[in-house]
């Protein structure tokens, strides 16, 4: 009987192995993170910011990420302009209990030109939810 195949099949499959494991490490090692989101916002490359940011909260559920989407979307940076998405997101976030998309709401509520109308039922109610996390925050 011929030993090679079995040999050579054993040898491929190894390489094949080898191959996933690398570009499983390469794409963990370099996978993208919020950080690497804010640095490019920081660099006015806003698009790629809107790449990153739309990635991670779509893949990891990041809620870091939806927050800087939000924010880019309601803005219109790196992206179309899209008010009724951005405040979905923080509406969204603010359920989860993120204080900062409380906070965002509770502005964007009293001021009332970004979104239309001033809603001071709402804005109380997301200041008051964020203004909580701060009070948690201070110690008895």
């Amino acid at each position: 009987m011929n030993q090679e195949p079995a040999t050579n099949k054993k040898f491929q499959f190894s390489k094949g192995l080898m191959a996933a494991c690398y570009a499983l490490f390469f794409s963990v090692a370099h996978a993208a993170n919020i950080n690497d989101a804010r640095t490019a916002y920081n660099r006015d490359d806003y698009s790629s910011a809107y790449s990153l940011a739309s990635t991670l909260a779509k893949q990891a559920n990041d809620p870091d990420a939806r927050n800087m989407l939000a924010g880019l979307l309601f803005t219109g940076k790196g992206h179309t302009r899209d008010v009724n998405a951005a405040l979905n997101l923080w509406t969204d976030l603010a359920q989860q209990n993120y204080a900062a998309a409380q906070a965002t709401l509770g502005a964007l509520y009293l001021d009332g030109q970004a979104i239309g109308a001033a809603d001071y039922v709402k804005a109380k109610h997301y200041l008051e939810l964020s203004a909580a996390h701060e009070r948690s925050l201070i110690p008895e």
